[in-house]
């Protein structure tokens, strides 16, 4: 879907409107000035040692295989396919894919400077011309658990690319509605700075943002052993009040959420590799084939063996 040197007119009149689509990981052709208007999507397949799309532009990023590395500044994070992360763009980052030898299947939107711009105006501003400087988006860079609007519509673009969808207005209608699910799903997990309980606005700004380095720090580090003080100061709080502030964001305490995140891995792998229990234990950070089980028997009421058996059966 990308415009090739010899379309006629009316060809790349068409690939114009379309978003530059890339199937394999030719990623240089996101750094063509010309394009920066353009929504581009990365839906590929690629070697591990493959170095990932920068962060010229905000982005959507997520992985159907594999995960990608993430350093912003002081801050490593670890994205797979579980979560999705809204990326600001610029700034002291950069990223690498965790495959070594083997393969990756990354996901990304990289959103049109102006489309950007124009989804983030009100209503009745929205008739104005966008200024595409104004594409600095104040994304909160956090990784956030797939669900709800945003994960249906990005399941959505990657069955386009498979199809090779060559309508222009399909692409325009779903990256608008991605784009409102994106910025919906901010507005909610901003929303959450009302649980806690601080008298400044900016003060409630500072611990929201403590705490999704928590829970960002958890999504990372899973599967290594973690004590509540390795949590706490990754946030920089103290364990008594990281344990009450996560508890008002997420609903939830750490310990609860790392167990959550494990068993989502686990019935992940059990799904869709052949690995042992052994191995998924270890790679899960759950220990032992024993403790694997008692976790998924006392949350999914059923055991490895019935859980992998149904998952091949659907």
């Amino acid at each position: 879907m990308h415009v090739s040197d010899t379309c006629d007119p009316e060809c790349a009149a068409t690939a114009a409107a379309l978003p530059l689509i890339l199937a394999t990981p030719a990623f240089a052709a996101l750094h063509d000035p010309h394009d920066g208007a353009r929504h581009a999507i990365v839906a590929c397949d690629c070697a591990g040692s493959t170095i990932p799309p920068g962060f010229d532009r905000p982005s959507l990023r997520t992985m159907r295989r594999g995960a990608e590395l993430l350093r912003f500044g002081a801050r490593r994070l670890r994205l797979d396919e579980d979560a999705y992360l809204i990326a600001n763009a610029g700034g002291d980052r950069s990223s690498a894919y965790a495959g070594g030898a083997g393969v990756v299947s990354p996901l990304l939107i990289v959103f049109g400077r102006a489309a950007l711009a124009q989804s983030r105006l009100a209503p009745e501003a929205a008739a104005d011309e966008a200024d595409p400087a104004t594409d600095a988006a104040g994304f909160l860079d956090t990784l956030q658990p797939h669900g709800g609007a945003v994960t249906q519509l990005l399941r959505q673009i990657e069955r386009g690319v498979q199809l090779r969808v060559d309508d222009a207005l399909w692409w325009d209608e779903r990256i608008a509605l991605l784009l409102a699910a994106v910025l919906d799903a901010e507005a909610a997990l901003r929303r959450r700075e009302g649980a806690v309980a601080a008298l400044k606005p900016a003060t409630r700004r500072e611990l929201l943002r403590r705490v999704l380095i928590a829970s960002d720090h958890i999504q990372s580090h899973y599967d290594q052993p973690l004590a509540l003080h390795d949590i706490a100061a990754a946030a920089h709080l103290s364990a008594f009040h990281l344990v009450r502030l996560f508890q008002c964001v997420h609903g939830i305490t750490p310990h609860a959420y790392l167990t959550r995140k494990r068993l989502g891995v686990a019935l992940r792998l059990l799904a869709h590799t052949p690995l042992g229990l052994e191995e998924i234990a270890a790679r899960t950070g759950l220990g032992t084939r024993s403790s694997l089980f008692r976790h998924l028997r006392r949350q999914q009421g059923s055991g490895a063996a019935a859980l992998r058996a149904r998952a091949g059966a659907g």
